[in-house]
């Protein structure tokens, strides 16, 4: 198989890379764009997660042990209606 000349494999090289170029750079734009917005909500979502985990055990550890006696208080408000 014979190769073509250096030159015009050279500019057919070239040109086609100059036309996918600006498609390449938008690539890499928008690869880095997703990136940081996927980074922000991962830390965003991270951030709200840990905030509800700690509601969630502070419902848990403080309100749990005064369930008997908000369910004694029901039943009495009840009765008394």
């Amino acid at each position: 198989m014979r190769r073509c000349w250096p030159f015009p494999c050279i500019i057919l090289r070239l040109a086609i890379g100059l036309v996918f170029l600006p498609f390449k750079l938008l690539g890499v734009v928008l690869r880095v764009v997703f990136g940081v917005v996927g980074l922000v909500f991962k830390v965003l979502f991270s951030g709200v997660g840990l905030v509800f985990a700690l509601l969630a055990a502070v419902f848990f550890l403080v309100l749990l042990p005064l369930l008997p006696f908000a369910l004694l208080g029901l039943g009495l408000w009840l009765i008394s209606a």
